[in-house]
């Protein structure tokens, strides 16, 4: 759980010493800032960018007076846009297409990571000690009986799912494994640990518990760069993005540049900062008090060389790799097209303003 009570906006930030030393753009006339809000949910280190624009005062050198709301999950992040009740919002890039599939037009304007990093498949342990040590190995396992074995993610349709339940279709193994709803970090694990579930697809932090526990041990690790290239056939656009209605892009277009280029900020301070001052500067704040070591190995985790975007762009290619996941049977997500889907123009201005 956050350190902060979720049921209200969090709003100010302090002047972050040391700052990128980056050109001020911001939209402020005589030190008046204009509103606007962004909404994000689970708050973890996918999703730190705007904890950074906010808390490191990018937002505000901006000319924006940036209010963030948190929510337990990605679907109520994506419902909360919807409704209207906030302009911007940071979630899986399922989301927006998902918007887009249901008659509200939205736009990714930012991309922070583009390796899966819900697709850390964790076994149970003492299966690992019986040489099921791969993806194939345990499709092919049986239980006792002659069962199809059980692999837990959050949710069906949810990212754990859906980049789950592609890695057994790409090998050809989809009808050999049994998809149950498993919940949140906690009953995941529970369930682990227990032998509910034969497997879990896990977040990288609670990879790192069920490893740390020995409940279970990582069969398919998506940073291993073999491992992203045979099933995914190289990066792709599967981190959190900055996503908004396209009514919303309309209507307020300074906003909106605004917005890119204090996250673009925020991702280069993340770039060149250490984890002890990225966790100081948001993690007892949005990512729970009492978890420094576990935030700071997240954090770490995200850090390695390719995983977090800092550039904020995807090229069509990598939307392309990423299409056979949306969009397939299963997932509720009908074909969006990249222009239909991106509009990476305001990150364009970014970069010629900034660099």
């Amino acid at each position: 759980m956050s350190g902060f009570d979720r049921r209200y906006f969090l709003g100010g930030a302090a002047s972050l010493a040391g700052a990128l030393s980056l050109p001020r753009t911001g939209l402020a006339d005589g030190g008046k800032l204009t509103p606007t809000s962004l909404v994000l949910g689970p708050a973890d280190t996918a999703t730190i960018f705007p904890m950074v624009a906010l808390e490191g005062g990018f937002a505000k050198q901006e000319g924006l007076d940036l209010k963030i709301t948190v929510t337990d999950a990605g679907v109520q992040t994506r419902q909360t846009l919807a409704a209207g009740q906030t302009d911007y919002a940071i979630g899986d890039t399922a989301h927006p297409l998902q918007l887009t599939n249901r008659g509200k037009a939205s736009k990714i304007l930012f991309v922070t990571a583009t390796f899966p990093t819900t697709s850390n498949m964790v076994v149970r342990s003492d299966l690992y000690a019986q040489g099921i040590t791969s993806p194939e190995a345990f499709a092919n396992w049986k239980k006792p009986g002659g069962a199809k074995p059980v692999i837990a993610a959050t949710q069906i349709g949810a990212s754990t799912w859906t980049y789950g339940s592609y890695i057994f279709e790409k090998l050809g193994l989809a009808q050999k494994v049994n998809w149950v709803a498993g919940g949140g970090a906690q009953s995941l694990l529970g369930g682990l640990k227990s032998k509910q579930f034969d497997a879990i697809m896990a977040q990288p932090g609670w990879m790192f518990e069920a490893v740390d526990n020995k409940w279970g041990n990582l069969i398919f690790d998506p940073l291993d760069r073999n491992n992203l290239d045979r099933i995914f056939g190289g990066p792709i656009p599967v981190g959190a993005v900055i996503y908004a209605l396209q009514t919303t892009i309309k209507k307020q277009p300074d906003v909106t540049q605004a917005m890119v280029n204090a996250i673009y900020r925020a991702a280069h301070w993340i770039k060149a900062a250490s984890v002890d001052d990225i966790f100081k500067l948001v993690g007892p704040k949005y990512l729970g008090e009492g978890r420094e070591a576990a935030v700071k190995r997240e954090i770490t985790y995200y850090k390695r060389p390719g995983v977090y975007n800092y550039n904020g762009f995807i090229s069509a290619d990598s939307y392309a790799r990423a299409a056979p996941v949306w969009f397939r049977e299963g997932t509720g997500i009908s074909k969006v097209d990249y222009d239909t889907a991106c509009d990476f123009s305001f990150l364009q201005n970014t970069k010629k303003k900034l660099g």
